[in-house]
């Protein structure tokens, strides 16, 4: 009942705490509705030149002479959004206040910010693509896939080599995570630019996440005294129901539909990632194990 009556109070509260990604998604919604109802038969994307339509597997049906070719798929990207711009205010918060803090995540502002990014990139490009379905933006939409799943990995990594070789202590790392950064870049570049259209693509990302999940669980079980493991197993839960999802859409097509299963591929996907950060940034108190 106390909850009930105190709703108002927490949803001001949710809502100040949230008012910038909101305020960003606000812009977005300002942006998008007026160009699918008022452009939706301009042939913008010929006008541009641009003709050379990507295979795609999605099964909405394409406005194919609109400014936005797959409605659905395109405007739920807003949550890739909403949890990117999140990241970089949370980045923002750490570099002022939590550079001593017991966290490598926390106390490496630099990191929340990529992690931040990864997402802005995949909005982005998911959000052109599916407006467009050309193969500019199907090459930048892979990129943010490949980049949301190499970058968690790559700083999990530097959380197991802070493990072994400084004693499993947090510490603030400008070097360190400089070079994640810089082999971040370099790996991405080439996956991105020899990968994206190709099958193998289905066969790195699976083991660039599957070997995630591994080093996580790992660093998580040996040297963490404490986390919030349902964060973790809520991401999982997340990411099985996106990669379903993502494969229903392929065999179970109905593109008049409202339920596109690749739109709640981008929503449940999106959600995995948060969740998983938030598990990240719960590890501190973390002492070796015997």
């Amino acid at each position: 009942m106390n909850y009930i009556y105190n709703t108002p109070r927490y949803t001001a509260q949710f809502v100040y705490e949230k008012r910038i990604p909101i305020i960003a998604c606000l812009l977005f919604i300002l942006i998008y509705y007026p160009l699918h109802y008022w452009y939706n038969n301009t042939g913008f994307w010929y006008s541009l030149g641009w003709n050379s339509m990507t295979k795609t597997y999605v099964c909405e049906l394409q406005v194919i002479n609109g400014v936005i070719r797959q409605p659905l798929s395109t405007f739920t990207n807003i949550f890739y959004l909403f949890f990117g711009v999140e990241m970089i205010v949370n980045s923002y918060t750490d570099y002022h206040k939590n550079q001593g803090h017991p966290n490598l995540l926390i106390a490496n502002f630099q990191y929340s910010l990529m992690f931040g990014l990864c997402l802005l990139v995949l909005f982005f490009g998911s959000t052109l693509y599916h407006a467009s379905v050309v193969d500019l933006f199907a090459q930048l939409d892979m990129a943010g896939v490949f980049a949301c799943a190499l970058f968690p990995l790559l700083f999990t990594l530097h959380k197991l080599y802070a493990a072994r070789f400084y004693n499993n202590k947090p510490y603030f790392s400008m070097m360190g995570s400089m070079l994640v950064v810089v082999i971040f870049f370099l790996l991405q570049g080439m996956l991105t630019s020899y990968y994206w259209q190709d099958t193998s693509a289905y066969y790195i990302l699976p083991m660039l996440y599957f070997t995630l999940i591994g080093a996580t669980g790992y660093h998580n079980l040996y040297y963490v005294q404490k986390s919030e493991r349902n964060n973790l197993f809520i991401s999982l839960l997340f990411t099985f129901l996106a990669i379903f999802l993502y494969f229903y859409d392929w065999y179970y097509c109905d593109e008049m539909s409202y339920f596109q299963p690749h739109a709640f591929w981008h929503i449940f996907s999106a959600l995995s990632m948060y969740y998983f950060y938030t598990f990240l940034r719960s590890e501190h108190n973390a002492t070796m194990k015997p």
